[in-house]
């Protein structure tokens, strides 16, 4: 869904 992949960015983002 959409919000999955927001939430993965969001996920891959806050990694750093």
């Amino acid at each position: 869904s959409k919000e999955s992949s927001f939430i993965n960015m969001a996920a891959g983002a806050n990694e750093e």
